[in-house]
């Protein structure tokens, strides 16, 4: 577990509501990161899935993708192997 000292500046109002909701507390502050990394990480896989669809190139077949796999895999025990 990480400890950090975070100071937050935010005007009088907004600090008085969070604090009277329990927002500034670690465990809710806590969940609102990890809710928002969830989030950013769904944007960015959107984001990408996008990107792909917006190429102008023919879907691979299923015989491409088992080669891909095949050659993703070897390339793996290639770098886990004792000596490499």
């Amino acid at each position: 577990m990480t400890i950090l000292d975070i100071q937050l500046v935010l005007p009088d109002d907004i600090a008085r509501e969070a604090e009277d909701q329990g927002l500034l507390a670690s465990e809710s502050l806590e969940r609102l990161i990890r809710a928002e990394l969830r989030r950013r990480k769904h944007q960015n896989l959107r984001e990408m899935l996008d990107q792909l669809a917006s190429l102008d190139t023919p879907p691979l077949t299923d015989d491409e993708v088992a080669e891909e796999l095949q050659a993703a895999r070897a390339e793996r025990r290639a770098r886990n192997a004792p000596g490499a």
